[in-house]
């Protein structure tokens, strides 16, 4: 007989084993992928956040911006949304959740996903990265607005008229307002379309320097005007535009610009003399320089102001100079009068007690004022105030004035077919103010027409001159205003 062998099919226990772990570590492994810290259910939950909080903070920012307008237009305040209304209305909505809207009883800030939201900003008084619209500070702080940081003085005030507070490019005014008062920044007594508190507080407006400093000091010595003039123009192609050079371990000089129109933009060049040292022998008549003491003329710097001895020395102007390159780069940027300074004295006391003012309507004390009174009455300006004694304050250095033109070199004078900075005729008043663009029988009041501002200072284009420290020649300043 034939035998047939049968095989027995099946599994063994091992491999049984085997394939229950095997089964365990791919379920493992599923379950990881979508639970997970990184889990497909985890994404879709965080993008599901991310997707309600920007609904959340486009609503609000929208809000905002409607509410803006309408104190643009002076439209009816009652028309605005408030936080309250805001909070209720996306509750109701279930875009914000019981918990959300508690902390917001209690702080403008919330966080949902990766999204912030700053509810501040509906009524001009945001958080951390809000407007600080109406902010008073106490102490030197540095706030962010929007995307940029702004080195805030002790004892100022951010505006809370709309236009003034919500962007730095757009020109953030600060007030200088005593501790123990509160503005009113609605008022308008007299009709004339000015908010009282501009006609009462001093103002300044944030310049920001993003690239104070040119450091030459390994190799300054070894330059001469030429080759300063071509390690600033490596800054300039790299669009950064430095308002100092650092020519050894202590001292800065000024790098002074002049501004063109060439194919339709702002061409910007360096003008740079008397690089090393100050035994100056003039290039030509239009040389200008910082720091410099004059030792000609009646614009000497203090010979004029009672006929004897000058009050500045070239040591005292170096010192001043430094101090301010060195305040600009930490702070990266500067705070220059919103108005021209007025309440100024003009006889040759010596007396530097006289607080000057720059507030908005006023011709008061502008001018006939000689350039080293001017110039002791703005340094003693600080200390007559609330600001912290860290600042000082001073007569503006020519550098300052040309980083101001270089913030506002893409501003177009439409009726010129122009550039504010290159020409500004028709955006200025150079006379009374009847608005005259030839007048000149008397200054026009400080601030005297909207027209006349640019990024919110006031009549940079012309009205009266005011004194710089910047030196042209030998024998004169150049005209401009003051910072600090």
């Amino acid at each position: 007989m034939k035998k047939l062998k049968v095989r027995e099919q099946g599994i063994t226990l091992i491999a049984l084993v085997v394939t229950i772990v095997v089964l365990l570590i791919l379920a493992g492994v599923s379950i990881s992928m979508l639970t997970g810290e990184n889990g497909i259910i985890t994404q879709a939950q965080e993008a599901k956040e991310n997707t309600r909080g920007g609904e959340v903070k486009e609503r609000v920012e929208m809000a905002a911006n409607e509410n803006r307008t309408i104190d643009y237009t002076n439209g009816n305040p009652e028309d605005k949304t408030t936080k309250e209304e805001m909070i209720a209305e996306l509750e109701g909505e279930k875009k914000l959740t019981s918990k959300e809207v508690e902390t917001l009883q209690t702080t403008n800030l919330i966080t949902i996903g990766s999204i912030e939201i700053d509810f501040g900003i509906l009524e001009g008084n945001g958080g951390n990265g809000g407007n600080h619209g109406g902010e008073r500070f106490d102490d030197d702080t540095t706030v962010t607005i929007g995307d940029d940081e702004v080195s805030i003085p002790g004892g100022s005030t951010i505006s809370n008229i709309p236009g003034e507070y919500e962007d730095i490019d757009d020109g953030l005014v600060i007030y200088i307002i005593p501790k123990d008062e509160t503005p009113d920044w609605e008022a308008d007594e007299d009709g004339d379309g000015i908010k009282d508190v501009q006609e009462k507080y001093d103002q300044f407006v944030w310049v920001p320097v993003p690239n104070p400093v040119l450091d030459l000091s390994s190799n300054f010595s070894s330059l001469d005007e030429a080759g300063i003039k071509a390690e600033v123009q490596k800054e300039i192609d790299a669009n950064r535009y430095p308002m100092a050079i650092k020519k050894n371990a202590t001292d800065y000089i000024g790098v002074l610009y002049q501004f063109t129109e060439e194919n339709g933009k702002v061409k910007v060049e360096p003008l740079i003399n008397d690089v090393n040292g100050y035994t100056w022998t003039p290039l030509t008549d239009d040389d200008c320089r910082e720091p410099a003491y004059l030792s000609e003329s009646s614009y000497a710097d203090g010979s004029s102001y009672n006929n004897t001895n000058p009050k500045v020395s070239q040591d005292l102007l170096q010192g001043e100079f430094n101090t301010m390159v060195s305040k600009v780069s930490t702070q990266k940027g500067f705070w220059v009068g919103r108005y021209e300074t007025s309440n100024m004295v003009s006889d040759n006391s010596q007396d530097t007690t006289n607080k000057v003012n720059i507030v908005r309507g006023t011709t008061n004390g502008v001018s006939n004022v000689n350039w080293y009174r001017m110039y002791a009455q703005q340094k003693a300006y600080r200390s007559l105030t609330e600001i912290s004694d860290t600042r000082t304050s001073s007569m503006i250095w020519g550098s300052q004035w040309d980083q101001i033109m270089i913030w506002m070199k893409e501003v177009e004078n439409e009726a010129k077919s122009s550039f504010y900075v290159v020409n500004a005729l028709g955006m200025g008043n150079y006379g009374t103010a009847d608005d005259s663009d030839t007048s000149t029988s008397a200054p026009a009041p400080t601030g005297n027409s909207d027209n006349y501002k640019v990024k919110n200072v006031f009549d940079l284009a012309g009205n009266i001159r005011d004194w710089t420290l910047e030196a042209n020649n030998t024998s004169y300043r150049i005209g401009s205003r003051r910072s600090f």
